[in-house]
């Protein structure tokens, strides 16, 4: 028993140095924008991921809004293509939308866009394509509303 005594402190000392906190990386400490009137709008974008399975007969799509490092789920659509600002008219889109992405499928459009709202909110809104009286149009309704206190 004796014999083994000194390996006690060994196996002592390595359960103290295995248990030693790293510092955080750097970039993991720089603190994240959340006043929604001091972000720039380069700080907000839209991705999509393709969720579709192999019996849907329609592609399907997640669609997440990133504000400055926070990425929420906010919607769907059947395509994701990136939406230029040229194109908003044709979707219905406001000009002053942020950014957008969607698209059309046969007879099926959604296109889902991000825009600020009285300088408060970031808002995300997702159009459907519909027939109506006046020809093809885009309804839009909002998804979700984003202010400073969802982001901090």
């Amino acid at each position: 028993m004796k014999r083994h005594n000194f390996l006690y402190p060994l196996l002592l000392l390595t359960f103290f140095w295995s248990c030693t906190q790293d510092p955080a990386p750097e970039e993991s400490t720089t603190p994240v924008e959340t006043d929604i009137h001091k972000l720039d709008d380069s700080a907000i974008t839209l991705t999509c991921v393709d969720v579709t399975q192999s019996g849907d007969k329609k592609p399907h799509n997640d669609v997440y809004i990133n504000i400055s490092g926070n990425k929420v789920r906010v919607g769907d659509v059947l395509i994701c293509n990136t939406i230029d600002s040229t194109e908003y008219d044709k979707y219905g889109i406001p000009t002053e939308a942020i950014c957008a992405v969607g698209g059309e499928v046969a007879d099926d459009g959604v296109v889902v866009y991000a825009m600020r709202q009285r300088e408060k909110y970031i808002v995300v809104r997702q159009g459907l394509k519909r027939m109506t009286e006046n020809g093809i149009e885009y309804q839009h309704r909002a998804l979700v509303n984003f202010s400073p206190e969802n982001l901090s």
